[in-house]
Parts: C-alpha cells; sequence; structure tokens
C-alpha cells in the first residue's frame, strides 16, 4: 500500500471516527433532553387543546318547611345577593374554572366546587335570620302584586262578555274565546297568591336551621383557541360525578354530545401496567422537592381568556414547594380565580396534580390534589377501565 493510500485510509479512519463521536454526542444529548422532559412550550403546545374553560351559570333555590320557596344568586356581605320570590326575576352568578379531557367520551375531570358552589348552611341561616324582615317585605310586595293581577285578569274576563239581543228581542250574553285561557291565568295567580300568603304566616315562626338549600347550575365550556361570541358557542356539560369527600375537591362533567372532539389532547394518568420512555414510572410518579411543574389554565376565567384569537388558556410554571404527601402539593405555580381545576404537569408533559387552592393572600402558593387521589376516583368512576392480563 503506497504512503498516499494509506494517508487516504487514515483520513477516511478520522472522518467515520468524527462522525460516530458527533453521533453518540448528538444522541446522549437527545437522551438527556428525553431524561429531562420537555420544555414548557412543548407541553403546552401539545396539550394546550385539552384544557376547556368551564362558565356555570348559578343560582341558589331555598325552600321553607311548608313549601314555600326563594331564590338568591350568592352572599354578599353578610346578606343573600338578589333575593326574590318570583322565579322570573332570578339574577344569575357566573363561576368559572378550568377542565380538562381524561376520554374520548367527552368527560373532563374539575374541581367539585366549580360545578357545585356550594354554599355553607349556617351561612344562608345566619342571612335568613339577617334578612326575615326584608323576606316578609318581599312576600309582602308579591302579595299586593299578585292582587293587582288578579284584579286585571277578572276585569278582563269581564269585559270580554258582550250583550246581545236574539230575532226575538230578548237579551243575552255571549264571551270571548279569550276568557278560558284567562281563567286559567287567575286561577294560577290566586293559588300563587295563597301561597305567599301562607309564607308570610310561615316567616313569624320558621325555624331558619330548617330552610333547605338548592344550588342550581348551568355548566358550559369553551376549548383552547375556540372564538366565542355568544353564549350559544359554549358546549353544554351536565355533571356526572362529585367527590363525596370534603378533602378531595374533584368532579366529572361530561359533554352533552358525549364525544371528545378530535382535535382535543386526552390526558391520561399513568397506570402501573403502561409503558413509558425513560426513566421508569416509578421515576416519574416521583414528586420532590423543587421539581419543575406547569400548569395550564384560566386564570380569571373569560377577562383574561378572551382575546382576538379566541378563548386562550394560559401556562404557568413554579417548582414542588412542599414534601408532597397523598392529600395534596403544595407548589410555587402562580394563580388567580379561575385556574381551579387546571392540570398540574411534571416536566415530561404527564397529570401529576389538579389545581384546587390557593394561600389566602397569595398567588404564588398552590395546593393540587395529587395523582393517587385523581387515579383513585377516576377508576371509581369508571374512566380508568381495569386492564385484562394476558392469557399465557
Amino acid at each position: 500500500m503506497t504512503m498516499r493510500n494509506i494517508s487516504q485510509s487514515r483520513t477516511l479512519a478520522l472522518v467515520m471516527a468524527s462522525a460516530i463521536t458527533v453521533a453518540l454526542v448528538v444522541g446522549q444529548v437527545a437522551c438527556k433532553r428525553s431524561n429531562d422532559g420537555k420544555t414548557p412550550e412543548e407541553i403546552f403546545n401539545t396539550e394546550a387543546s385539552g384544557v376547556a374553560i368551564v362558565v356555570n351559570s348559578v343560582f341558589y333555590k331555598a325552600s321553607l318547611p311548608n313549601g314555600i320557596n326563594f331564590y338568591f344568586s350568592g352572599i354578599e356581605n353578610g346578606e343573600l345577593k338578589d333575593l326574590t320570590t318570583n322565579l322570573d326575576s332570578i339574577k344569575l352568578s357566573t363561576v368559572s374554572g378550568t377542565a380538562f379531557f381524561v376520554d374520548d367520551q367527552g368527560s373532563l375531570l374539575t374541581n367539585r366546587h366549580v360545578v357545585y358552589p356550594e354554599l355553607p348552611h349556617d351561612q344562608v341561616v345566619a342571612c335568613v335570620n339577617k334578612s326575615t324582615a326584608r323576606l316578609m317585605m318581599f312576600y309582602q310586595h308579591r302579595s299586593t302584586e299578585l292582587a293587582q293581577m288578579m284584579a286585571v285578569t277578572q276585569q278582563e274576563i269581564e269585559n270580554n262578555v258582550y250583550w246581545d239581543f236574539d230575532i226575538l228581542g230578548r237579551n243575552f250574553t255571549h264571551e270571548s274565546p279569550d276568557n278560558d285561557s284567562l281563567r286559567v291565568k287567575l286561577e294560577a295567580l290566586g293559588t300563587e297568591k295563597t301561597r305567599v300568603e301562607q309564607a308570610l304566616e310561615t316567616l313569624s315562626y320558621v325555624n331558619p336551621s330548617e330552610i333547605s338549600v338548592q344550588v342550581k347550575t348551568n355548566i358550559s365550556i369553551a376549548l383552547h383557541n375556540q372564538r366565542v361570541t355568544t353564549a350559544n358557542d359554549f358546549m353544554q356539560c351536565k355533571t356526572v360525578m362529585m367527590s363525596p369527600e370534603e378533602s378531595v375537591d374533584l368532579a366529572l362533567i361530561r359533554l352533552k354530545s358525549e364525544r371528545t372532539p378530535e382535535e382535543c389532547h386526552i390526558f391520561k394518568t399513568p397506570q402501573k401496567n403502561d409503558e413509558w420512555d425513560s426513566p421508569t414510572l416509578a421515576e416519574r410518579e416521583k414528586l420532590s422537592i423543587t421539581q419543575p411543574l406547569v400548569m395550564i389554565g384560566y386564570n380569571q376565567g373569560l377577562m383574561l381568556g378572551t382575546t382576538e384569537q379566541g378563548i386562550q388558556a394560559q401556562l404557568t410554571t413554579g417548582t414542588i414547594s412542599q414534601e408532597p404527601d397523598n392529600q395534596r402539593v403544595m407548589y410555587s405555580i402562580a394563580a388567580l380565580q379561575g385556574s381551579s381545576g387546571s392540570p398540574v404537569l411534571n416536566q415530561w408533559g404527564e397529570l401529576v396534580a389538579v389545581n384546587y387552592a390557593g394561600i389566602l393572600n397569595s398567588q404564588s402558593f398552590n395546593f393540587g390534589i395529587p395523582l393517587v387521589q385523581i387515579n383513585k376516583y377516576l377508576k371509581d368512576w369508571g374512566v380508568i377501565k381495569p386492564v385484562r392480563k394476558k392469557m399465557g
């Protein structure tokens, strides 16, 4: 072999060695990137499509022991807000939150307090005690109003009665067909007036602690990047399940269509029989102090979520601030009202918690419901199906 050939061979060997070295370095960088996780931007771009804003229109129905009802939109300054006895004049309050898809059947996970913003019964009782005089004024006003409506309706009936004469000159009366519906209306007004008068009597001796209160909700969602111009653009949902445990603030809602839109990401929770890329499932399930986390949600609801491009979710980041347990995870992710129910994700974009509460007077320390509780309820609610063991 000539010196020239030897030189060419050495050059080729060096080139190949360099190529292999570059490949190994690139591979190591790629592996390190996989092990270290994804960037927050990558997580957001992949998973924001599965996060929805929840808009819940709410009012409260309170029932007295004798069946008389009154309605209000909440509690404000120690009093029942927008108090009324007339079903037609009910005012609604709006509760905003976040939810995310967990299956292909339109099921979304969120917080119980987002879909069922229950008021403490003792607060309602205290407000009723404070507002008894006002309630009686409402009923007295309604009684007077009903009496006037009955008088007007009775006059309309009388005005619809006409005198006439037959061919023999005998007089007789006939009336408009409208009187049939007017008499039905008059009867309904009389029934309501009787009930209102009973309520006035009841209020003089009723025990407020015997009042029962129901939350009336109308839940709808809009998707990330969806354009919303009217209420009809929101997708209607129904509440499927709520955690009975006060300490586990979870609820499952479902689109009435019972179908997750194809463009929406579906969040999965790791199970022992799932296959995950490196690092191992055990490593991914373990949360530790200062571990980076990402949250996708709708801080301040529609106020911040509404943009010229449509409804837009927000991404916030932080780290675990306290050694997690099986009840809660504390992290330094900034959050505002409306972020309740947001998915909290690890650096691989996997669900590790559901945001549910913050520390009073602080936006920088918040709590999430950990994966162990999420999995328990998703199994109970049938979202996570039992995996059949392979035979043989």
